[in-house]
């Protein structure tokens, strides 16, 4: 007699064809851990997130489509303990970058514009804060989105006023605009509150040479270039297209001999 086939299961809706948000509604597993953690205290709530999040979760890159068990069996794609992570405790940083990037290349932006933004509502003392808001920032304009990250660090900015990585984030999104006034403005907060970055003083740079104020571009970069550490290039290569520029324009300061960049 022929073997009988074993009926597959029926297949939950993944994140793939359901937001996080429908599905901690629709999903018992999602469900159960949203009730379960909400009475216990922040401490385990968080532990208990941080230890499926470390499970195995890739942030940054779009799910593959759901696998099975030899084509039977349905089983959680490797992204799952990054939701569950994020039904366990909503307010946790990397869950939210991930859910929300995986919602992002899903097609549904409003939802992981809501979860990036979520970030910028956290305690500044959460471990890792900035470089996570940083990477969902870079998330976005990797994709060329200059409105929504311009909008997240336009919100951390509000929400972290003492911190110059956010300011620097918006002078960026606005120069790829063509805004180069407001850019400007924007990089040099982020130099007045962090006055010993050698990346702040580089994009205030670079957004003065787009707007053809060379002269202060050129102090800045030099100033950029004396507090760079020997592996960050960026201030020198900025600094070498600058005096390319002035050269071209022939501009005075250029034909004066400036000393060159190390490296140069």
């Amino acid at each position: 007699m022929p073997r009988k086939q074993a009926k597959p299961l029926p297949q939950t809706p993944t994140i793939e064809d359901t937001s996080f948000f429908e599905l901690l509604e629709i999903d018992p597993e999602l469900a159960e851990a949203r009730q379960h953690y909400a009475a216990e205290s922040p401490k385990r709530r968080r532990a208990a997130a941080n230890w499926s999040y470390d499970s195995g979760v890739t942030a940054d890159a779009l799910p593959p489509s759901w696998l099975c068990d030899r084509g039977e069996t349905p089983r959680r794609p490797p992204w799952w303990p990054c939701v569950v992570a994020l039904a366990i405790d909503p307010m946790h940083a990397p869950a939210l970058l991930g859910v929300g990037s995986i919602e992002y290349q899903c097609g549904r932006k409003a939802e992981a514009m809501k979860l990036f933004l979520t970030l910028t509502t956290l305690p500044e003392d959460t471990e890792d804060l900035s470089a996570i808001i940083d990477e969902a920032g870079d998330f976005l304009l990797g994709r060329e989105d200059w409105d929504n990250a311009h909008r997240l660090f336009a919100e951390a900015a509000q929400a972290y006023p003492r911190v110059g990585l956010y300011p620097d984030g918006m002078g960026y999104c606005l120069a790829k605009q063509g805004r180069l006034a407001e850019a400007i403005e924007r990089h040099r907060k982020a130099v007045a509150l962090e006055p010993e970055s050698p990346q702040y003083w580089n994009d205030l740079g670079w957004s003065l040479v787009e707007a053809k104020q060379y002269d202060e571009a050129q102090t800045a970069l030099e100033r950029a270039v004396a507090m760079s550490p020997p592996d960050y290039d960026r201030a020198r290569n900025s600094l070498r297209e600058l005096r390319r520029r002035m050269e071209l324009a022939g501009t005075a300061g250029a034909k004066r001999g400036q000393p060159q960049p190390p490296g140069s």
